[in-house]
C-alpha cells in the first residue's frame, strides 16, 4: 500500500493521476455500450435488449462487491466490543492479564475462562509467539498448520535474461534508463479473481 501511494505522489503528469485515468476508462466504457447496444439490438431484438440491460447493471453494480466486507466492519466493530467488555471481567477476576488478552483465546477457551479456568499462562505463550511473528519481515501469503511458508520451500522460477523480477510496489530502488516491463501474477495471488488497477510503475535495467 505505502509503495503504491509512493508511486501515486511520483506522477508528474497530471493526466496520468487515478481520479483522470478512471474518468478516462468510464468514458470509454459508456462510448462502447453506446456503439454496442444499439447494434446488438439490430442484430437480435430481444436478445439485445437484454444484452444492453445486463451490460449496464454490470457497469453500475460491479463496485457493489466491495460493499459486503464494508458491510462486515460494523457487526466486527461490536463483536469486538463485547470480547473486550468479556475480557475486562475476566481480568477483573484474576483470570487474564489483560481485557485484549481475550483476543489470544478460543471460543471455546474463553467459556472455560468464564467458567473458572485461568488462562493468563496459556496467553503469556501465544503472546511469546506473536511477537516472535510480529518481527518477520514480510508476512507469508500462505502457511501451514505447523507455521512452514509455503512461497518459502517452492523453487525460484527461472529468471529471464535482462529480467527484473520482484514484486509489484515492493520497496526497492531502480536506477538507470527506462525499460519495457511486464506484471506477472505473484504467487500465492488469484489473478482471476485480481480487479484492483495497476499502480503507476517505474523500471529500470538494474534494481537493488
Amino acid at each position: 500500500m505505502f509503495g503504491t501511494v509512493a508511486n501515486y505522489l511520483r506522477l508528474e503528469d497530471p493526466e496520468q493521476a487515478p481520479d483522470r485515468r478512471f474518468e478516462r476508462a468510464r468514458a470509454a466504457a459508456e462510448a462502447t455500450l453506446a456503439e454496442l447496444g444499439p447494434r446488438a439490438v439490430r442484430s437480435r431484438p430481444v436478445r439485445g435488449a437484454i444484452a444492453v440491460f445486463l451490460m449496464r447493471r454490470s457497469r453500475e453494480l460491479a463496485g457493489m462487491r466491495e460493499y459486503a466486507k464494508f458491510a462486515w466492519l460494523v457487526p466486527f466493530a461490536e463483536m469486538r466490543r463485547q470480547l473486550l467488555l468479556v475480557g475486562a471481567d475476566l481480568a477483573d477476576e484474576g483470570r487474564l492479564t489483560g481485557a485484549d488478552d481475550v483476543f489470544f483465546l478460543h471460543v471455546d477457551e474463553v467459556r472455560a475462562a468464564v467458567e473458572g479456568t485461568d488462562q493468563r499462562d496459556l496467553v503469556a505463550e501465544r503472546r511469546r509467539v506473536h511477537r516472535r511473528e510480529l518481527r518477520r519481515r514480510t508476512v507469508p501469503g500462505t502457511l501451514l498448520t505447523d507455521g512452514t511458508d509455503v512461497e518459502a520451500t517452492l523453487p525460484a522460477p527461472p529468471a529471464a535474461r535482462g529480467g527484473l523480477p520482484g514484486i509489484a510496489a515492493a520497496p526497492g530502488r531502480a536506477e538507470g534508463g527506462p525499460a519495457w516491463s511486464s506484471t506477472r501474477p505473484a504467487p500465492g495471488s488469484n489473478p482471476v479473481r485480481s480487479s484492483w488497477p495497476p499502480p503507476p510503475t517505474r523500471a529500470g535495467p538494474r534494481c537493488s
